[in-house]
């Protein structure tokens, strides 16, 4: 799949607290991809799903998209956090939005940009 961090490796866009996925120019899309970022419009949503592939957002706090980024700065990197407002829970919770906490999408799809556990990192 694309993740934050791979796009982020590619030096595609420059980005503070996510991507988010926009329909705009969506017609250039021509093979499906999974792609997991922070948020994505109902149109890009469509135009990727239309070609079989699938959009995921996933929420990373500050620190948690830090340690997903540039891990090689981390002894120990942190646990990812669950979205913090109950508008922000209510956001990953809609399946329509394609957030990884809504029914369907959880239990079949781990985002692979998530840490559920804190864990040594290997790189250091």
């Amino acid at each position: 799949p694309i993740t934050l961090k791979s796009i982020y490796d590619a030096n595609l866009v420059k980005f503070k607290d996510g991507v988010s996925l926009l329909g705009r120019g969506s017609g250039y899309l021509q093979v499906p991809i999974t792609i997991e970022v922070t948020r994505a419009s109902k149109e890009a949503i469509k135009r990727v799903e239309e070609l079989g592939g699938r959009v995921v957002c996933v929420y990373h706090n500050k620190l948690a998209l830090r340690a997903l980024l540039k891990p090689e700065k981390f002894a120990i990197l942190p646990k990812s956090a669950m979205p913090m407002t109950a508008k922000m829970r209510r956001m990953y919770e809609d399946k329509e939005r394609r957030g990884f906490l809504a029914e369907g999408i959880k239990e079949e799809y781990v985002p692979v940009s998530f840490n559920f556990e804190r864990r040594v990192n290997e790189a250091v």
